[in-house]
C-alpha cells in the first residue's frame, strides 16, 4: 500500500505542517508502511503531483476546497486540521481535528491538541543537561520561517521598554536566514540587547524547557510550551490567528490587526515575571467565558500532564485507521445500496463514521471510517437493564405493550394468511428477540384453525436459547437455514431489524428465495421521510439520538422500488406512530383546521413518519 504525505510549507502555512508530517513518516515506518512526503507552498501546488499511484493520501494543510477534494477522487484521504469538509462523498475521508479551531470540525477530536515533537522530559540526564544550559527569562520564537517578521515587532517593543527588561535575559530564536543576517550586524540592530540563536539549534528543546516565559503565535509550538507548563504570551500575524487566540486565550493575547498592543504586552509580561504560579494561570484560563468548541478547562488541565506520549497515542490511532482501510479496501463503495446512485452528500460526522444521504433516493447511510465499537454484552442484560434504560421498564415488563403492537401488525397480515391452503403456517421472524411476535401470531392463527411453525433468526445467544425452549427453530444466521427450505415460508418479518444489516440486498434476496409464491414480507424501519429529519428544528436532535448501530434510515418510496427490484410488490405502507411535538407550527396549524383524524389519514397516505411499516408480497420475477 503506497502512501503520500502532502504538507503545507511556507508563508501561508508556516513550518508546523511539514514538521508534523516528518514525525508521522517516522510513525508510519515504525508501523511497517513506506511513504513519500510532498511539500506544497500554496494549495494549487497539489495539482502538480500525480496521485494515481497512491492508495492513501495524508494531507496536512488547512482550507482545501471542492476542487481539491474532487482531484483526490476515490482515494482514501486522512486530513490534519482542515477547515474544509466536503459536501459530496467521494470516498474514504478521515479528519483529525488535532488543534483547537474556529469551527467545530472533523471526525477525530480525541486529543485536546496534538503534539508530535517529543520533548525528552523523562530523559535521565535531563537535569544535568539543563543545569549546563543557560536559562532565559524570556524566549521568543515564531517558528522556522516567521514570514510576518513578528520577531522584529516584539524586539522593538522590548527595546522601547529596555529599562523594564534590563534585568531580564531575553533570547530570540530566529529563522536560519534571518539569524545569519542579524548575526553579522547585531550591534547595529534592534536585537543588540538580546541573545539570538537559529531555529535549527540542537539546544532548542532544552532552551524551551529552561525558559520562564515563551512569546509565540497560535500554533503547535504554543501547545508544546503549554504542555511544558510554560507561561506564554501570544502575538498574532493574521486575523485568522487573532480569532483563534481570542477564542481560547484572550487574556494572553496582545495584538490586533497585526500590531502589538504595547501597553497590554508589558502589563502581561510584568505579571508573568512576578512568578505567577501555575495554578494561577490555570485559573485565568478557566475564567475565559467564550463559547468555544473546546473547554478551556480541558486545555488548562493539560498543563500539569507531562507524561502523555502523544506520539504513542497517534501511533495507535494511525495503526487502527490504516488497518481498517486495508481490511475494508474493497468494501468502501460509492454506489448507493438501495438505488445504485453514485452521488451522496455528507450530512454528519462522528469519530467512527459518516452519515451520508443519497441525492437520488434520499436513503441515509452510515459509512464506517474506523472499527465499530461492538456491544460486548448481548445476552440477558439487553432485555433487562439496557431496555429499561430506554423504555423505563424491562422487555418482560413491557409485554402488554408489545402484544398490542404485534396485534396491529398481525391484522395487516392475517387476511392473507387465512387464505393460505395449508393448515400449518411457516414464518421466520428476523431479529425476533424473545419470540413474542411469534407467540402472538400463533395465538391469532389458532383462532382461524391454523398452526404455526416458527423460526427465529437472532444473534443474541440468550434470546436463541429462550426461543428454543419455547419450541421455535432458532438460528444465529440466515445461512444456517437448509436449502430444502427454499420456497416454503408463508411469512418473513423484519421488525426494526433491517436497519441493523449492512448487506441488506443479500439478506432480502435470501428472504425472497425462502418465501413461497405470494408469501408475505413485513418490514418496519426508521424513516428519514418524517418530522424528526425533515424539519430543521429536530435535525440536530435526530443526529444526536440516532442509534449508532443503524446502517440505514430508509425513504419509504425508494425502499418500495428497491423491494420491487428484488421481486416484491408492496400492498401496504403504514405510519404506526405520529409524534405531534415533532411537527412544525405550519403543520400543527393545519391539524387545527382539518382535525387529527384527517391529518393522520393524510400522513399515512404520504407515508410521512419517523417509523414506517411496509407489507409486500413475493411475485415471480419477470
Amino acid at each position: 500500500m503506497k502512501i503520500i504525505q502532502i504538507a503545507g510549507f511556507g508563508k501561508k502555512f508556516g513550518s508546523g505542517h511539514l514538521e508534523r508530517q516528518k514525525i508521522v513518516k517516522d510513525i508510519l515506518t515504525e508501523l511497517g508502511y513506506n511513504s513519500d512526503i510532498f511539500k506544497i507552498e500554496k494549495k494549487n501546488d497539489i495539482f502538480k503531483n500525480d496521485l494515481s499511484a497512491y492508495q492513501i493520501i495524508i494531507k496536512d494543510f488547512r482550507d482545501s476546497n471542492e476542487k481539491i477534494d474532487n482531484f483526490l477522487g476515490n482515494s482514501k484521504v486522512i486530513s490534519f486540521d482542515d477547515y474544509f469538509l466536503p459536501k459530496i462523498y467521494r470516498g474514504y475521508r478521515l479528519y483529525y481535528n488535532s488543534l483547537p479551531s474556529i469551527k467545530d470540525q472533523g471526525n477525530i477530536r480525541t486529543f485536546p491538541y496534538l503534539i508530535l515533537n517529543d520533548f525528552d522530559i523523562e530523559d535521565k540526564n535531563i537535569d544535568d543537561y539543563l543545569n549546563k544550559t543557560k536559562s532565559y527569562d524570556i524566549l521568543i520564537c515564531f517558528g522556522n520561517l516567521d514570514p510576518y517578521d513578528l520577531s522584529s515587532k516584539v524586539a522593538k517593543v522590548l527595546n522601547n521598554k529596555k529599562n523594564f527588561i534590563s534585568n531580564e535575559s531575553v533570547l530570540f530564536i530566529l529563522p536560519e536566514k534571518k539569524y545569519q543576517k542579524i548575526k553579522n550586524q547585531k550591534q547595529n540592530s534592534i536585537f543588540a540587547n538580546f541573545d539570538i540563536i537559529n531555529t535549527g539549534s540542537d539546544y532548542f528543546k532544552k532552551l524551551v524547557l529552561n525558559a520562564k516565559i515563551v512569546i509565540t503565535h497560535f500554533g503547535l509550538f504554543l501547545f508544546e510550551s503549554i504542555k511544558l507548563k510554560k507561561r506564554f504570551i501570544i502575538v498574532s500575524p493574521t486575523k485568522y490567528h487573532e480569532k483563534l487566540a481570542n477564542k481560547y486565550f484572550k487574556s494572553f493575547h496582545v495584538s490586533r490587526n497585526g500590531k502589538i498592543d504595547s501597553k497590554k504586552f508589558i502589563i502581561l509580561l510584568t505579571n508573568l515575571l512576578k512568578e505567577i504560579d501555575n495554578s494561577k494561570i490555570q485559573e485565568q484560563l478557566n475564567s475565559e467565558k467564550e463559547n468555544n468548541t473546546m473547554d478551556n478547562k480541558l486545555i488548562a488541565n493539560q498543563l500539569g500532564n507531562n507524561k502523555i506520549s502523544d506520539k504513542k497515542l497517534i501511533k495507535e490511532l494511525f495503526g487502527e485507521t490504516l488497518k481498517f482501510i486495508i481490511e475494508n479496501n474493497n468494501n468502501i463503495n460509492n454506489n448507493c445500496t438501495i438505488c445504485g446512485g453514485k452521488k451522496k452528500k455528507i450530512i454528519w460526522m462522528e469519530e467512527r463514521y459518516h452519515l451520508l444521504i443519497c441525492t437520488k433516493c434520499k436513503t441515509i447511510i452510515k459509512e464506517n471510517i474506523r472499527y465499530e465499537k461492538m456491544n460486548e454484552d448481548t445476552k440477558e442484560k439487553y432485555y433487562v437493564d439496557e431496555y429499561k434504560s430506554v423504555y423505563g421498564k424491562t422487555y418482560f415488563d413491557d409485554r402488554e405493550n408489545i402484544k398490542k403492537l404485534n396485534k396491529r401488525r398481525i391484522m395487516s397480515i392475517l387476511p392473507l394468511l387465512k387464505n393460505a391452503n395449508e393448515e400449518r403456517i411457516k414464518a421466520i421472524d428476523f431479529g425476533g428477540a424473545l419470540g413474542f411476535f411469534l407467540d402472538d401470531l400463533k395465538d391469532e392463527l389458532l383462532k382461524v384453525n391454523k398452526k404455526l411453525e416458527g423460526y427465529i433468526i437472532e444473534t443474541n445467544s440468550y434470546a436463541l436459547s429462550f426461543c428454543e425452549n419455547k419450541g421455535y427453530n432458532a438460528y444465529n444466521s440466515i445461512d444456517k437455514l437448509d436449502d430444502k427450505l427454499k420456497n416454503s415460508f408463508d411469512l418473513i418479518t423484519f421488525w426494526f431489524c433491517i436497519e441493523h444489516i449492512k448487506n441488506i440486498e443479500f439478506i432480502l434476496k435470501k428472504a425472497y428465495e425462502l418465501l413461497k409464491q405470494d408469501g408475505i414480507l413485513s418490514i418496519s424501519f426508521p424513516s428519514q421521510f418524517g418530522p424528526m429529519f425533515y424539519f430543521k428544528k429536530n435535525r440536530n436532535n435526530y443526529f444526536k439520538t440516532r442509534p449508532e448501530d443503524h446502517f440505514y434510515d430508509f425513504n419509504p418510496y425508494s425502499f418500495k422500488k428497491f423491494l420491487k427490484k428484488i421481486g416484491f410488490i408492496t400492498y401496504k405502507i403504514t405510519i404506526p406512530n405520529i409524534h405531534y411535538k415533532r411537527f412544525n407550527k405550519i403543520s400543527l396549524f393545519f391539524v387545527k383546521i382539518i382535525g387529527k383524524k384527517m391529518f393522520e389519514k393524510i400522513i399515512n397516505i404520504l407515508a410521512f413518519g419517523d417509523i414506517c411499516e411496509i407489507y409486500a408480497i413475493k411475485k415471480q420475477r419477470s
